[in-house]
Order: C-alpha cells, then structure tokens, then sequence
C-alpha cells in the first residue's frame, strides 16, 4: 500500500482507539504493538462460526490453527486481529477513510483465512525427452483454493507457481521456441525501503513491533539515511558513523549481540537473570572501549569534501556540509567568514517560460523541488523532475511521473493543457493525440 512504518502504526492507532460507526465509537482491532500469533478461544469460535455461515463446511477445518509464536514474542497480547470478524470491511467502510479501510481489509482478511481450510494443488511435473537431451518443468494447478478464496494471488506475499497442465505420457511435442541466454554480473545489494528493513530487523530478532517506526525515523531526523522515493539512502554522515562505531564498538555494532540483548531482557523480565550481572557483563568492555574511542576521535579531524566553488568573501575554496535540511556549501574559515550557499544541482534543461536553466532546489524543510534559475523573475516550478521534452499540445515542458510497477510516464506541466491532465500514456495519450490532430485539421494545417 506504499505506507511509511509511522504512518502505519498512526493508521493501527487509529482502529484500535475506535471508530464512530453510528451507534457509538467501537475499537475495530486489537493491540497493534505486538507480534504475537495468538488469538482467544472467544474470538476463533466466533471466526469458526462465521465461515460455516459464510463459506460452507468445505472450508472449514475440523479443528481450529494454531501457529506457534518466535521464541522473543511479545505474547502478553493477543495477535492483531479485528475485535469482531462480523465487522467485514463492506460493513465499516462508510465509516472510515481510504486508509483505515485498506489497514483494516488486510488484518481482517488475514485473520479469516488463518482459520480456514488449506489451498488444494494437483502438482505436476512433464518429463521431455528430446534426442540425448532431457527436460524438466515442474507446476501446479489449484484444485480447491482453501484460505485463498479470501487471500488471492494478488494480496498475497507467496510466490506465485507456474500452472502446467496435465499432458498424457508419449505425447509428441512441437519445439516452439528455446529459452534466452543472459548473461548476469554480480550486482550490489538492493537498498533498503521500510518494509525491507523492517524485514530484516524482524528476522535477526532485533526490536520489537513498537520500536520498528522509531527506529526509522530516528535515522532518518539524524541524517544518516535518505529517502530517495522509496529507497533509504545512507548518507556521507551515516558512513562515517557507521565506521566510527564498527571501529571502536565491533562488539556492539554486530547483528547477534542487539539479539543477545533483546534475549537477555526478556530473560531478567522473567527472573532468569539477574538485573546488576548482565548490566555488569555489559558495561566493563563498553567503558573501556569509549575511552580508547573519545581519545581517538578528538585527534581525528572529520574529513571535508571540497567543492570548485570560490567564497567570493574571503577566496577559500568552500566545503560541502551537511545541515538538518541536507547538504549545502560553507567557507572553511568560519568564524570569521560565514558565508554559506546551497548546492545547486542543474538539470541540463532549458526552461520553456525564459529559456533559463532548469535546477533542482529544497524547500526550507529539505524537499526537493524544480525551479527556474531565474526566480523570481521566472515563476516555473514542479515538484516532480522535469524531462527534456516538450508537450506536442502547447509547448510546455514535460515532467516524469511514475507508475506503481515503476514505469516512467510524462504529463504536462501546464494543468490546463490535455496532457496536463492525463496521468499515463493509454487512453490519456490517444485522447490527447486526437484532440491536436482535430485542431490541426480545423486549423487546415
């Protein structure tokens, strides 16, 4: 759904404190600050009873799920699931936003189809025999589809399988095509987005559901990372942090010991350990490494990324830093020259308003905007990036929009121009294409 981890939990916060529905304000799920796999015996007759009515007994196992929690759950909760699963989405939907309803969709769905009996497959796998050569694909086709009814190919995080069907042995096959060869290099990993992220947190044990959106904003307001549209990008900062901490703290900034720690907590929690010793165990390395750290780190002046760019107060050649809004350039020789400009990054386009150069800039909070280099004489700005084309209708420049399957599609910067107001090639591009051929023709060009 391209939701943030804190615009999440803000929506969760949301059903779970409750929702007018007409007859009163009613919490729609359960506590959202928790990974627990559990559901009340109440609540599972309920769900139980509800697919009999709804589904028939087809679909209804002979015994209630049961899935078992991770070792460091948070189980003092049930798992997150509607308060009553007769709340469907169509019955609540007049009541909430477009948010809260596709939050609550999803948990409701999920919660019924734990309930509900398995996908049925007909496995199949075609043995080939071509000369001294053999091949193998391998299939299945859905024969009863179970949970799936409510949870599709679609909605689903389980990797989709090709359907091959039934073909009789000895038939004779006709050589349609033979597979491309690529060749594939080595490529770096992927950055992170929240939901990678989260993942990855989650499956080395570290946090716990209510610290996942802290932790992500914290590194974000700090400016270790960036969001460059749904990537985290890390930033100059955040490598020489990172460095600094696998340097002097190796034993901290290591995957097994934040799951140690989680573990180490939930075992003082439950009178295992005991408080003073594993604070003990903890703090005596630590304390010897921050001296060894502070010591070291106060003789290392951070290094500076100097620019071309000449402070026309003093001459020094400035630096880059790196501010809460982002980076910008100040002369080295502050305090006493405190001369500071922004990074200005030009696009190579021309601005069709003025013919000055197209730049991309940040607002006083740090978002990225287009605007014109010779503002405020020329008033062209956009928040989304400019493309060296021209509409065919009216001659404005073009700006890049992107599909959900991260297709580039181009619109109009002009809103009143046709193509302004269509948001992707198709029918938008056809209408628009027809609509300048019919002018022209009026035109008697």
């Amino acid at each position: 759904m391209n939701f943030n981890s804190k615009r999440t939990l803000s929506v969760a916060q949301q059903l779970f404190e409750g929702i007018e529905l007409g007859n009163g304000t009613v919490g729609l799920i359960t506590y959202m600050r928790t990974d627990s796999v559990r559901i009340s015996t109440d609540a599972v007759q309920e769900i139980r009873q509800y697919i009999d009515t709804i589904y028939g007994g087809r679909y209804l196992p002979d015994n209630p799920n049961f899935f078992s929690s991770k070792k460091n759950a948070q189980d003092a909760h049930e798992a997150i699931r509607p308060t009553s699963i007769r709340n469907t989405p169509d019955a609540v939907a007049p009541y909430l936003n477009k948010e809260q309803l596709q939050i609550y969709t999803l948990i409701w769905k999920r919660t019924l189809a734990s309930q509900m009996t398995d996908a049925e497959y007909e496995q199949t796998v075609l043995e080939i025999s071509a000369g001294d050569f053999g091949f193998v694909a391998t299939g299945s086709v859905l024969t009863f589809d179970g949970y799936r009814r409510i949870i599709n190919y679609q909605d689903s995080d389980d990797e989709k399988q090709e359907n091959i069907p039934f073909i009789p042995k000895g038939t004779a096959l006709d050589l349609v095509g033979m597979p491309k060869t690529e060749q594939h290099f080595t490529e770096p990993p992927a950055h992170y987005t929240e939901a990678s992220l989260i993942n990855k947190l989650e499956a080395e044990g570290i946090g716990r559901p209510s610290t996942y959106a802290p932790t992500i904003q914290t590194i974000i307001s700090r400016n270790y990372v960036n969001r460059s549209g749904k990537k985290l990008v890390i930033t100059d900062l955040g490598i020489q942090v990172n460095d600094l901490l696998t340097k002097f703290f190796p034993d901290l900034i290591d995957l097994p010991f934040s799951a140690k720690m989680e573990a180490d907590l939930d075992d003082i929690a439950e009178g295992k350990k005991v408080r003073n010793e594993v604070i003990e165990e903890f703090y005596q390395p630590f304390e010897k490494n921050m001296g060894v750290a502070k010591e070291a780190i106060a003789k290392t002046p951070p290094p500076q990324e100097v620019s071309d760019v000449k402070c026309e107060i003093c001459g020094r050649m400035m630096v880059v830093k790196s501010g809460k809004y982002g980076k910008f350039l100040a002369c080295p020789g502050f305090p006493e020259c405190k001369n500071t400009k922004p990074i200005i990054k030009p696009l190579n386009i021309k601005c069709r308003k003025c013919g000055g150069d197209i730049l991309e800039r940040r607002t006083k909070t740090g978002k990225i905007f287009y605007g014109c280099s010779n503002y405020p004489e020329c008033d062209f700005s956009s928040w989304d990036k400019p493309a060296n084309r021209t509409c065919e209708i009216c001659g404005s420049i073009m700006i890049e929009r992107y599909t959900k399957d991260k297709k580039v599609i181009y619109k109009c910067s002009n809103n009143s121009c046709e193509n302004g107001l269509r948001r992707g090639f198709g029918r938008g591009r056809k209408k628009a294409t027809a609509s300048a051929e019919k002018t022209a023709v009026k035109e008697g060009k």
